[in-house]
């Protein structure tokens, strides 16, 4: 469907029903609008905790943890750089994230502390990680 708006207001007419009902016009303007821009989160997490949520759940299901430390909070991916697996799954206070898959562990502002059996290893962690 071609949506044409009108720069004058003076012509300009309010949009077809079907804009607010089609299926394929929702799934592009979650692609188009919400997927580049920023979102508002209103969620409240207390120091010391973590706790998940999803960016516009049913839609996008983008994994999000909230976390606050030292007065500070922080959106972060719910995603282990490792693996790909959720991180947080059950809001709570932790002193780090730890990723169940391989244990690998963040600081709650995201930054990397550790993952088992990698003591030593040459070039890690890098900046990916």
């Amino acid at each position: 469907m071609a949506i044409t708006i009108d720069d004058n207001i003076c012509t300009a007419s309010t949009l077809p029903g079907s804009f607010y009902c089609d299926p394929q016009i929702y799934r592009d303007q979650l692609e188009k609008v919400f997927v580049p821009s920023w979102q508002f989160v209103v969620n409240q997490v207390d120091e010391g905790c973590a706790n998940p949520l999803s960016l516009l759940p049913g839609s996008l299901n983008e994994p999000l943890v909230l976390t606050k430390n030292d007065d500070q909070t922080h959106c972060l991916s719910n995603v282990c750089t490792h693996r790909a697996a959720i991180v947080v799954t059950e809001p709570g206070q932790l002193k780090t994230l730890r990723c169940g898959y391989h244990g690998r562990r963040f600081r709650l502002d995201g930054q990397f502390v550790s993952m088992p059996g990698f003591q030593g290893a040459c070039d890690f962690p890098s900046e990916k990680d």
